[in-house]
């Protein structure tokens, strides 16, 4: 150790201070203590403040996750999957649902607007667009008022309800009308042939009895189409009149009497029906359809039956002929005629 002055008698007093190599020792210590505290200060300062070089770094990171928004962003941060009918865009094109997603339905056209699509104009797609549906059942989507659950109707042509099954059933007695003839697509008058060539409207209505009505032509005798509208049967000299149910009588000059029905389209039927004979009847009786001679047979004394049931295509202005012709002389031959005409 060397001695240092402090003072003394003449103000100064030595004192013993550390030799050089302690001196030495001391400060490389102090030196080590003073960076060791401002370090960490430094280093939460690079953190806590976001400043300097640290600072910039930060920044560009915060900026790529800020901007997420930005269309670029989108593009940048979606994830492309199968495009699926949910509403998303999955395939990041920029089309939601487009064609061609998973998932779609089949929707078929209803240019009626009945409800009901058309099978045959379909197209698929997550949801259906305007004048589709998802219904395919249409037999004839350019008219509203047929598509299945429609009520059949009779006589126009149409397969209003959309099923080729239905069976439009007309009683031949129902087709019989006190006011007009013909009466829609039926009509009574006489013909020159079994076939009906050369039909002729009979022109006058009358009432024979409170029970029995006809139709007739003034100056052809004997040609009629009778009609028992009681639910008895109803004599007359030797004619018996069968309940609900026609009677055809041939003319003196071998005129066939006769009840036809027009088709307004074209259509298949179904004739089941019964000539029977109501007097000492003579008769030849037959049904056709366009001229074409579906069955026929002779009746043969009261009682006498002869059924015809068969099934046909018609076209449409084509008629079915329900005739009956004198089989010799005309007199006694009154012909029933009961059945039903069935047609798609």
């Amino acid at each position: 150790m060397s001695e240092g002055i402090s003072g003394g008698g003449s103000g100064y007093t030595a004192k013993t201070l550390p030799d050089a190599p302690m001196r030495t020792l001391l400060l490389a210590l102090f030196a080590l203590t003073a960076c060791g505290s401002e370090t960490p200060s430094d280093s939460a300062a690079d953190i806590d403040t976001g400043t300097g070089t640290g600072a910039d770094t930060d920044t560009g990171t915060d900026s790529a996750t800020d901007t997420g928004d930005d269309s670029g962003a989108d593009t940048a941060d979606c994830t492309p999957t199968p495009e699926t009918c949910n509403g998303v865009d999955d395939d990041c094109d920029g089309d939601i649902d487009e064609a061609g997603a998973v998932g779609e339905a089949r929707f078929y056209a209803d240019v009626d607007g009945d409800g009901f699509g058309d099978v045959s104009a379909a197209l698929d797609a997550c949801t259906a667009p305007d004048g589709y549906v998802s219904t395919q059942t249409d037999c004839d989507d350019r008219d509203g008022d047929v598509h299945p659950g429609q009520t059949e109707i009779a006589n126009d042509g149409d397969d209003n309800d959309c099923d080729p099954s239905t069976q439009l059933t007309m009683n031949l007695y129902d087709a019989f009308s006190t006011t007009t003839n013909p009466s829609g697509e039926w009509s009574f008058g006489y013909a020159t042939d079994a076939d009906g060539t050369g039909f002729t409207l009979y022109a006058d209505y009358a009432e024979f009895d409170a029970s029995v009505d006809y139709w007739t032509t003034s100056g052809i005798e004997g040609a009629r189409v009778y009609r028992n509208h009681t639910a008895s049967d109803w004599v007359y000299a030797t004619t018996t009149f069968a309940p609900m149910s026609l009677v055809l009588h041939p003319g003196a000059a071998g005129e066939y009497s006769a009840v036809r029905w027009t088709a307004p389209a074209a259509t298949q039927c179904q004739v089941d029906v019964t000539f029977s004979g109501r007097d000492s009847t003579s008769t030849l009786v037959g049904v056709y359809f366009g001229g074409v001679r579906m069955d026929g047979g002779e009746v043969s004394g009261f009682g006498a039956t002869v059924p015809l049931v068969g099934f046909f295509n018609i076209a449409a202005g084509d008629s079915v002929v329900f005739t009956v012709g004198p089989n010799g002389a005309y007199y006694f031959d009154s012909t029933g005629l009961a059945g039903t005409l069935s047609c798609r």
